[in-house]
């Protein structure tokens, strides 16, 4: 309620879509809310932070790889880890979702109950 949002509703937008997408728990706590930023960074009023330095491409890369860690670590995690329900319900062919959790670096400890499936 302190902040100014000078991007207006697009920015607030922007903020709570972020931290819907980046919160730990099912409910978006006041630290997952990304409104001041580092104070090398500016924020574009975007999903993304424009950090000085950082090429488009890499700062993409990162904000993709975030966004499919947590998607993945959430659904995993509503599916009790079973790695087979989990790939149907998000719509991906179980050996896919395991190599991204591979490549991601998702690990057995990380998903809830793991079990059959896996």
């Amino acid at each position: 309620m302190r902040h100014a949002f000078p991007g207006n509703v697009r920015e607030l937008r922007n903020v709570v879509e972020q931290a819907s997408v980046l919160c730990s728990g099912g409910v978006i706590e006041p630290g997952d809310l990304s409104l001041d930023g580092e104070p090398e960074a500016v924020s574009t009023g975007a999903s993304a932070v424009y950090t000085p330095g950082v090429p488009f491409a890499d700062a993409k890369r990162d904000a993709v790889e975030r966004f499919e860690r947590e998607f993945l670590r959430e659904a995993l995690r509503q599916h009790g880890g079973n790695v087979s329900r989990t790939a149907e319900a998000i719509g991906m062919v179980r050996q896919s979702l395991q190599q991204k959790m591979k490549e991601l670096g998702l690990r057995a400890s990380e998903r809830e109950g793991d079990g059959e499936g896996t």
